[in-house]
């Protein structure tokens, strides 16, 4: 029987309230959430536009079962 190792990771702990990586206190982190929050939006307004170009109204409508 062969046993496989692995190799433990350090436990990543949030960062304190203080440090340069909370985004309430560092301006680029804030800025480069802004910007993948604009462009998430973007992007989902995007994807519901063609939705509703290619909508089938029919596909709203509830189905008879037969039997």
């Amino acid at each position: 029987m062969k046993l496989t190792t692995t190799k433990a990771l350090p436990i990543r702990t949030a960062p304190a309230p203080d440090s340069a990586r909370d985004p309430g206190t560092d301006p680029a982190v804030a800025s480069l959430l802004d910007h993948l929050a604009e462009e998430l939006a973007l992007e989902y307004v995007r994807l519901m536009e063609e939705a509703a170009r290619h909508h089938d109204p029919s596909d709203c409508e509830p189905q008879r079962e037969e039997g």
